[in-house]
């Protein structure tokens, strides 16, 4: 079970733990584990819940990264320090979910846009790369390279990912079974490397692997 909140902000009494949740079926927002709230709202602190923390959440995913520390390794694969207090989060595939694409502001570069992540807007962002957009024939989900410190990988968000369908070709294989070749954006057609496979951990990752060797 989860309860969604779009941000929490917290009152500490003590040096404490928060566990969260990152959902791709609910648009990558943060989420409080509940298997962890009742143990910690009568141990540790009081939480005050707000829904439009943006604030909070430019804090919390700005320091987001993989969980090298010894504890909830299994269970929280990723934490947000935060002070003496350490934010433990696990999620449904993976941490960063990318939205919306935007324009660069920069626009004498020739950039292919911007994609933003957080659910605040344009606050954070990273350059989208349309050679290196993948796309998994079977789960139908979308993936496209992150940040360095949560593994150099990140989902497209659901609603986002079934905009970029129709840009996809596929000039080799069969659609329903193998990954797009080609993605056309802004008038340039991105033959597709399929990179972002060594970053991806899934059973239909490596099936495609074997097939294509």
């Amino acid at each position: 079970m989860w309860l969604e909140h779009p941000s929490v902000h917290i009152y500490l009494w003590v040096l404490s733990a928060v566990f969260w949740g990152v959902s791709w079926g609910i648009r990558g927002k943060i989420l409080l584990s509940s298997q962890h709230i009742q143990h910690i709202h009568e141990t540790y602190f009081s939480l005050l819940l707000l829904f439009s923390d943006k604030q909070f959440l430019k804090f919390f995913f700005k320091r987001l990264k993989q969980n090298n520390t010894p504890k909830y390794t299994e269970d929280f694969p990723f934490i947000s320090p935060c002070g003496r207090e350490m934010n433990y989060i696990r999620c449904d595939d993976l941490p960063v979910v990318f939205s919306t694409i935007i324009e660069d502001s920069d626009n004498t570069s020739g950039s292919p846009g911007l994609l933003t992540f957080s659910g605040i807007g344009d606050t954070l962002t990273f350059p989208f790369q349309p050679e290196k957009v993948c796309m998994l024939p079977e789960s139908g989900r979308i993936y496209h390279p992150g940040p360095e410190k949560v593994g150099g990988a990140a989902l497209i968000k659901s609603s986002l990912a079934i905009e970029l369908s129709p840009y996809f070709e596929y000039r080799k294989g069969v659609q329903e079974n193998d990954p797009p070749t080609h993605f056309n954006w802004k008038g340039v057609c991105y033959e597709l490397d399929n990179s972002m496979w060594k970053c991806l951990r899934s059973s239909e990752v490596e099936d495609l692997i074997k097939r294509k060797s």
